[in-house]
């Protein structure tokens, strides 16, 4: 099935974690699968929209610019996932909104198939009274009983993550996703949060053959 990979950012994210990023993907892009880095001015929600609306892919991977994978192993799994006709994405819960308490496939890191989102009524991905960018992909899912299938987070770079997920369980700056995917938040914001971010691209490059 023809695969992408889609990541966008604005002008305030340094291009030296554009670069980072760019590099490590490289690194473990199979052959196949097309990627793209866009330079946008519309919303995180609105890019994601305009992008699956206009994609000739059938299966599409989005990942936030500070999240990677982090062996050869992630992106076919998603993939494979994708093709099972499943939703596939690194757990997360909007805290700062009211329905706080819905964990869903955030795209910091997801794939689904373009005729998955189609069947499940072409949701918004626009934040919603009831969600942040894409949540309402994963509520469609599950009201129509189709799979979604939740990466969840091994550790936490810093010692007390930002965010609660569930009971025992926290996220934040710097979480590794089943020894799969990293996504290092607000890496926009620059300063330790971007060296963070750059600090663990080079890592994963220089343990990799």
């Amino acid at each position: 099935m023809k695969a992408c990979i889609a990541t966008f950012y604005m002008q305030n994210v340094d291009p030296r974690v554009v670069d980072a990023q760019r590099r490590v993907m490289r690194r473990f892009l199979p052959g196949d699968v097309e990627y793209y880095q866009i330079l946008t001015e519309s919303s995180h929600g609105e890019a994601l929209q305009q992008f699956v609306h206009h994609s000739t892919h059938e299966i599409i991977i989005f990942f936030d610019i500070d999240a990677v994978p982090l062996s050869s192993k992630a992106i076919p799994q998603f993939i494979a996932a994708a093709s099972r006709n499943e939703l596939i994405g690194i757990a997360q819960r909007a805290n700062h909104r009211r329905w706080d308490n819905h964990i869903y496939a955030a795209p910091a890191a997801m794939a689904f198939r373009k005729s998955l989102y189609v069947d499940m009524g072409e949701p918004s991905f626009l934040p919603s009274r009831r969600g942040d960018v894409a949540e309402e992909l994963t509520r469609a899912c599950r009201d129509r009983e189709v799979p979604v299938t939740l990466l969840w987070p091994t550790h936490a770079k810093i010692i007390n993550p930002r965010w609660h997920l569930r009971d025992g369980e926290t996220y934040g700056w710097g979480t590794t996703y089943e020894d799969e995917i990293y996504h290092n938040f607000e890496c926009r914001e620059g300063g330790w949060k971007m060296d963070m971010f750059i600090d663990k691209c080079t890592e994963v490059l220089n343990d990799t053959p």
